[in-house]
């Protein structure tokens, strides 16, 4: 892997970060009524995904931020 590479974790889009989705089916349990959960696929449980981004998307970004912190 390049040296140059920097991992930037990001909340699942699929999930919300809660490693669970939804199958649109329920069960009942103990007289109460639940949703039925599966693993996320897209981020295999963890909740997060792992993105590879160079140091010059890097320092863009950290520019990004500071210039929305200072609008602020």
């Amino acid at each position: 892997m390049d040296q140059n590479l920097i991992a930037i974790k990001k909340t699942c889009p699929a999930c919300n970060g809660f490693g669970l989705v939804e199958t649109g089916q329920t069960y009942k349990l103990v007289g109460r009524i639940h949703q039925q959960l599966a693993e996320c696929t897209t981020c295999e449980k963890k909740g997060f995904l792992i993105e590879w981004i160079d140091l010059h998307q890097f320092t863009l970004m950290l520019q990004a931020i500071r210039v929305e912190e200072e609008a602020q």
